[in-house]
C-alpha cells in the first residue's frame, strides 16, 4: 500500500515535469526561429517584429542582459563567442536618476556595465564594481548593409523620424495621435518624407493604425527580447535627417551619438494605466524623480539646430556616456575583471 500511495504522488509530479520539459523545448525551438527569420526581417515588417515574445533567448546568468540583444552585441564587438556567459550585469537602459531595477541584482554578480558616470553613486551602494562604457549602440553593427543605407536614405531624401514615447510590458501610455499628426504636418514643408518608430508594444496596441491613416509610414526596431532591436535601431536612426520626440528616453543619446539633430517638445497629455499597484508605484517614482532632467532636456533640444551644440552634447555625455566608449580590448577586459571577481567570490 505505501508503494502504490508513493506511486501515485510520483506519477503527477512526473506528468508535470513532462510537459514542463517539452513546453520549454519546443518554446525554444520558436524562439530560434525565429530569430533566424528576424535576421532577415528590416524594420518595415512591423506586424511580424512585435510579436509578443515571452522570454529572450540565451545563456546568460542574469537573462535581462540580453534585451535588445546587448548581451550579444557586446561579446561580438569584443570577439568573445556568443556562448560565454558574462559575469557582470548590463543596465537595461539609460536612467537619470537613483533609481534602481533590484531584479538585476538578484544573481550577485560582481560587476554592472552602465552607460554614463551620472550612475556611478547610486550602483556603488550596492557594493559592485562599476563600468561605465557610453551608449550601447556604439558597438553595435547596422542592420542595413552600406549600399541598402545609401539606397534608404536616397528612397527617403530628408527624412524626420518621429519617436513618441512608448508603452512598455506593464504599463500602457496613451497620448493624442491626431494633435501629434498635426504637429507633424507642420514638419511636411522641410521634409521629403516623415516615419514613425513606434515601440513593439504600442504597434500590439494598435498606435501605427492612427498614424497610417494619416499618411505617415511606421517602423518598428523589434521585439525588447529581439536580438536584432539595437541593429535595426542603428539603421533606422541612420537613414534619418533629423529626429523629433516627445519624451526624455534612450533614443535622443543614440541620436546625438550618431551626429542627428534632436528636438524635443513638450507633451502635457499622457495618459497611464498600470498592470498593477507595485509598477504603478515604481512608474509614479520614476517619473517624479525625472522631472527636473526633463526640463533640462526640453530646454535644451527645443528648438531645432541642423547640428548637435556644445550644450546639447555636454549633457548627453553626462547620462549616456558619449566619451565612455571603449574599444574591443578594453571592454573585453572589463569582461575577464568581472570574471576573476567572480571565480574568486564562487571559490569562499
Amino acid at each position: 500500500m505505501i508503494k502504490i500511495k508513493k506511486l501515485k504522488e510520483f506519477i503527477p509530479l512526473s506528468i508535470k515535469n513532462v510537459i514542463k520539459y517539452l513546453y520549454n523545448f519546443l518554446l525554444n525551438i520558436f524562439l530560434f526561429l525565429h530569430q533566424i527569420i528576424s535576421k532577415y526581417t528590416n524594420e518595415n515588417k512591423i506586424k511580424f517584429l512585435t510579436f509578443n515574445i515571452p522570454k529572450v533567448l540565451t545563456n546568460e546568468i542574469n537573462g535581462r542582459n540580453d534585451c535588445y540583444g546587448h548581451a550579444s552585441i557586446l561579446k561580438k564587438y569584443c570577439a568573445l563567442k556568443n556562448n560565454y556567459k558574462l559575469k557582470c550585469i548590463i543596465e537595461h537602459g539609460v536612467y537619470f536618476s537613483d533609481f534602481i531595477i533590484e531584479k538585476d541584482f538578484k544573481f550577485e554578480l560582481p560587476g554592472i556595465i552602465f552607460m554614463g558616470k551620472n550612475r556611478e553613486q547610486a550602483l556603488k551602494e550596492k557594493n559592485i564594481k562599476c563600468f561605465p562604457i557610453g551608449p550601447y549602440i556604439a558597438y553595435s553593427n547596422n542592420f542595413l548593409s552600406k549600399n541598402q543605407i545609401k539606397k534608404e536614405k536616397k528612397r527617403l531624401g530628408e527624412n524626420l523620424l518621429f519617436i513618441p514615447t512608448h508603452s512598455t510590458r506593464n504599463v500602457k501610455c496613451d497620448y493624442d495621435i491626431l494633435k501629434t499628426c498635426n504637429i507633424l504636418k507642420n514638419y511636411k514643408k522641410d521634409f521629403d518624407t516623415i516615419r514613425i518608430c513606434l515601440y513593439w508594444k504600442d504597434i500590439l496596441n494598435n498606435h501605427h493604425l492612427k498614424y497610417q491613416d494619416m499618411g505617415f509610414e511606421c517602423v518598428c526596431a523589434g521585439h525588447m527580447f529581439d536580438k536584432f532591436f539595437l541593429p535595426r535601431l542603428k539603421s533606422i536612426l541612420s537613414v534619418s535627417s533629423m529626429i523629433l520626440t516627445n519624451k526624455l528616453g534612450t533614443h535622443i543619446g543614440y541620436s546625438v551619438h550618431l551626429e542627428k539633430p534632436v528636438v524635443m517638445y513638450r507633451e502635457k497629455e499622457f495618459q497611464y494605466a498600470y498592470s498593477n499597484s507595485e509598477v504603478m508605484k515604481d512608474s509614479l517614482l520614476r517619473i517624479e524623480k525625472n522631472n527636473d532632467i526633463n526640463e533640462l532636456f526640453i530646454n535644451a533640444f527645443s528648438s531645432y539646430n541642423d547640428k548637435i551644440t556644445e550644450e546639447q552634447y555636454s549633457l548627453v555625455n553626462q547620462y549616456w556616456g558619449l566619451t565612455e566608449i571603449k574599444n574591443p580590448n578594453e571592454l573585453k577586459e572589463i569582461f575577464y575583471e568581472c570574471e576573476l571577481l567572480y571565480n574568486n567570490i564562487n571559490k569562499t
